[in-house]
């Protein structure tokens, strides 16, 4: 039994946010950066709940592609078509820490750096549709959010401290 399933690009570019929450934990236990992990954490939740209370709404734009399989973080799991997959949890972390690193860096926007940044989410997005493991407008809302996430974290939350 695998414990990671790499079989193609597309398997290897979905495996980027697990190292992604494994920054945020580092970022938190290195340099007390609480906000990039909490907001992980709240993604992950938010993700969830989104899911959950879309699971059952018809339109299949809440659920996954009919051939979705090894869908989840380790891309493992089986067989996942018709689950939901309203967002995309790979492409919210992706696009909040991103975003979040973006928001938090005081650099224009489109500094290469930040573009490099961008264009990291905008592939996850990509081989997450290729793999079949989400729709279009499943990857644009988590990509969305995401966004929405970073700029809640890296400017509303330190107004009010």
């Amino acid at each position: 039994m695998e414990l990671v399933k790499i079989k193609d690009m597309y398997d290897f570019i979905s495996f980027l946010p697990i190292l992604l929450y494994i920054y945020g934990f580092l970022e938190l236990v290195i340099n007390n950066n609480s906000y990039l992990f909490i907001g992980l954490v709240i993604c992950s939740i938010t993700h969830r709940l989104i899911k959950q209370i879309t699971k059952n709404w018809n339109p299949n734009i809440f659920k996954r592609p009919d051939n979705a399989r090894d869908t989840n973080g380790l891309n493992s799991g089986g067989f996942s078509g018709n689950n939901p997959g309203f967002p995309s949890g790979h492409t919210l972390a992706t696009s909040y820490v991103m975003f979040y690193l973006i928001f938090t860096s005081n650099k224009y926007i489109f500094e290469i750096d930040n573009l490099l940044k961008i264009i990291i989410v905008l592939l996850v997005a990509y081989a997450r549709v290729m793999k079949g493991a989400h729709r279009v407008i499943q990857v644009i809302a988590g990509f969305l959010l995401g966004i929405i996430i970073a700029y809640i974290a890296a400017y509303k939350i330190k107004e009010i401290e």
